[in-house]
């Protein structure tokens, strides 16, 4: 996804596809745990960063997460995209190692820079892209503990990154205090204040 005049790039980043379970990746050892990342994906996205950032392309990668059997998550079974369940101790882990080696791989280095992480997709319509948590409150809950995991991980490398939670534009339409709009987005006056 570009910009018109292509000085903004977003990149769609699949969590659980870059994440190996066998030993033929990239190793990546944090603290007292070491993981194997896909190296195929990784390096396509090397390619991309690197010709993008040489000629000044401002770069954010979208953190999306499909269903699937790495990451432990609250989704329902029509989900396009999940929230992973960052309350979960072995996801928080994985997910802090997946960000250190993402920000530190893309910290002006020779693979590139990116400026910003975009975490999901439209989190205000939690039935339709990400969860099916029981309450609005642990809803947000869910949520702010991502964001907090990512954003923690990613600052302690890039400290000006930028972290940003999308939220649909239809929401912000809504001129509504109520929780729940029409067609089950919730409303960004009941949203994003709990944050």
């Amino acid at each position: 996804i570009s910009s018109t005049n292509s000085k903004t790039v977003i990149l769609p980043v699949f969590l659980e596809a870059i994440v190996e379970n066998s030993s033929n990746g990239y190793i990546y050892q944090i603290e007292d745990k070491q993981y194997f990342f896909n190296k195929t994906y990784i390096d396509e996205l090397d390619a991309q960063i690197r010709s993008l950032s040489f000629f000044g392309t401002t770069v954010y990668l979208q953190f999306l997460m499909r269903p699937n059997s790495v990451f432990k998550t609250n989704s329902t079974e029509q989900a396009i995209y999940v929230l992973p369940n960052a309350f979960n101790t072995s996801n928080i882990v994985l997910l802090h190692s997946l960000t250190n080696f993402i920000t530190s791989r893309y910290n002006n280095t020779a693979y590139g820079k990116i400026d910003g992480i975009i975490l999901g997709k439209s989190w205000d319509k939690p039935s339709e892209y990400n969860s099916h948590i029981s309450t609005i409150s642990d809803y947000v809950k869910h949520c702010a503990q991502y964001m907090s995991v990512i954003s923690n991980s990613a600052r302690s490398v890039i400290p000006s990154i930028q972290i940003m939670l999308p939220i649909s534009a239809n929401s912000f339409l809504q001129d509504t205090a109520s929780s729940q709009t029409t067609d089950n987005t919730l409303s960004a006056k009941s949203f994003l204040p709990q944050l």
